[in-house]
């Protein structure tokens, strides 16, 4: 018997016409095996009538066996009785678990003034408590973890504890709580496995099956292999000296949610096999040491922010139609590395580089979409490359010294929208490859910086404004092919820009201001070209004309040469 003040979708009664007469109160329709009573519109029946039914649903029948469940727990389990605990105890929830009958089990910490001596000191205590709830959801037992146990439920729901040594899993759905520090195995099964260890070496298996692998604690050494499945790991790294981690989730839908702390040689390897997995990965990495994340080769997402510093190597590859979220900063000579290999990627990145760092991102061949702030100082590098494939790159980027951004979106039509500032002996260098690329880019040079912008072969459209000081070089290089140029810019100081939309039917637009003794140089190749210049010249007057004239006018065909060629 069950009772439960709750209707669920496919519980059903359907009632005799015996019944019905009864509901309207004609108690006279009513066999003799039945006793009624009706008042005020209630209608009361004890017995039943040929006709009635009744059908529930699978999850009153769960309730109904839910209520009759036992809770056992062995001799030497590990579980010591702690329901006084709680009336001096601070408690904070570390996670919780349902079983498969739906009973509720929660791992909490707790801290206790303790008891006072006869000096009235007190010596505090802390430890695990275990909190079993009872079958109906209530009456719930808390017990102190002493030692590594194993809990389970049979067929019937009935749940049982007991000590755990690797070796005693079971085939079927085990939770695994370890304190000792030793091995944990979970078997097949989609098992739930913690280790509460403060020792930071681990070594857990989780089997076939859909685990879920918590790590309370600090992850120094040892490994975390849940074989294939659906499988959901957390865990915090702090690898020092010469330690090894890694984590394999095998192939599966894998959660992973992990803090890295890498230093001195140490070494982090994490492997999430194939299908769509999800990483969320915060990674700091000092010294010498090397973290590797590899998602394996389908629709990944991966958010991760990464601080490397020293010599460290940071590296993330992941699988194919991919979506990630970065924050980098690197600095030293740190190296970090972000490939999301081919698919059609999003890629959301901030990256920060100084020093003599080195930050590279390549999405691989695809319709890639990346999003990306780059701010460089220093000698430090970054690179940016989308691989073939029609992509979308936005970038806002700063570069200052010695430092260099590289932008390259490969083969492809694509479109490329860009906003510039470079300082010092810096160089900002932008390649869209081969293909009809659409650019449009806002760009400041100062001081000997250089920003060059080449959209190679193909008919390209680039939309263009650039401020030039002192002994600054913009360049802008359209390739062969129709090209669209429209473009305005000043140029002051010793500074230089340069135009070229090389072979093809070109059209330019070009208006600009110069000053000092600036230089412009405009070449828009062979081809049928049309081209409209307007300019003010602060600096040398007549002289400006005739020199942007002569730069316009060095690759026209003479009208000889116009006739014999028939154009």
């Amino acid at each position: 018997s069950v009772t439960a003040n709750a209707v669920w979708d496919g519980d059903s009664v359907t009632f005799s016409a015996e019944a019905l007469s009864l509901a309207a109160g004609d108690t006279s329709a009513r066999s003799a095996d039945t006793t009624a009573t009706r008042q005020a519109g209630t209608a009361t029946a004890t017995g039943s009538a040929s006709g009635d039914s009744t059908t529930f649903s699978d999850k009153a029948l769960a309730l109904a066996a839910a209520q009759k469940q036992t809770t056992t727990i062995a001799s030497g389990a590990g579980l010591l009785n702690a329901d006084t605990l709680l009336e001096t105890a601070t408690t904070s929830l570390l996670t919780s678990f349902t079983t498969d009958s739906g009973r509720q089990i929660s791992l909490q910490s707790y801290t206790t003034a303790g008891t006072a001596d006869e000096t009235g000191q007190r010596a505090a205590t802390s430890g695990y408590l275990l909190t079993i709830a009872g079958s109906d959801g209530a009456n719930s037992k808390n017990y102190i973890l002493s030692g590594d146990v194993i809990l389970n439920e049979d067929a019937s729901g009935n749940l049982s504890a007991a000590s755990y040594t690797a070796g005693d899993e079971t085939s079927g759905n085990d939770i695994i709580i370890g304190l000792s520090g030793k091995a944990l195995n979970g078997g097949k099964g989609n098992d739930t496995i913690v280790d509460l260890a403060d020792s930071g070496a681990v070594n857990i298996s989780g089997g076939e099956g859909n685990d879920t692998v918590t790590v309370v604690g600090e992850v120094a050494s040892g490994s975390i292999d849940t074989g294939n499945g659906n499988d959901t790991v957390t865990a915090a790294i702090k690898a020092t000296g010469s330690s090894r981690v890694s984590i394999n989730t095998g192939d599966g839908l894998d959660t992973l949610n992990t803090t890295i702390a890498a230093d001195d040689s140490s070494r982090v390897s994490i492997a999430t096999g194939g299908n769509d997995d999800a990483v969320t990965a915060t990674i700091n990495a000092t010294g010498d040491s090397q973290v590797n994340i590899d998602t394996g080769g389908s629709n990944n997402t991966v958010t991760a922010t990464i601080n490397a510093s020293g010599d460290s190597q940071v590296a993330i590859e992941t699988g194919a139609n991919d979506t990630v979220t970065a924050t980098i900063a690197a600095t030293d000579d740190a190296r970090v590395a972000l490939d999301t290999g081919s698919g059609n990627d999003t890629v959301t990145v901030g990256v920060t580089a100084s020093k003599a760092a080195n930050v590279s991102i390549g999405t691989g061949s695809g319709a890639d979409n990346v999003l990306a702030s780059v701010v460089t100082t220093g000698s430090a590098q970054v690179g940016i490359a989308t691989g073939s494939g029609n992509d979308r790159l936005a970038v806002a980027g700063i570069a200052a010294d010695d430092a260099s951004i590289a932008l390259d979106t490969s083969s492809g039509n694509d479109v490329l929208k860009t906003s510039l500032i470079a300082f010092g002996d810096s160089r900002i260098t932008t390649d869209t490859g081969s293909g009809n690329d659409s650019v449009s880019t806002a760009s400041i040079a100062h001081d000997d910086a250089r920003i060059e912008t080449n959209t190679q072969s193909g008919d390209d459209s680039v939309n263009a404004v650039f401020i030039g000081k002192e002994n600054a070089q913009l360049t802008l290089d359209t390739g062969s092919g129709n090209d669209s140029v429209n473009t305005a810019f000043i140029n002051g100081g010793n500074g230089s820009v340069s135009i070229n939309t090389g072979s093809g039917n070109d059209s330019l637009f070009a208006g600009w201001i110069a000053s000092g003794t600036s230089r412009t140089t405009i070449n828009t190749g062979t081809g049928n070209d049309v081209v409209t210049a307007g300019w003010i010249d602060t600096a040398s007057g007549i002289g400006a004309y005739k020199q942007v004239m002569g730069y316009l006018l060095q690759n026209t065909e003479t009208p000889s040469q116009s006739e014999k060629s028939g154009t």
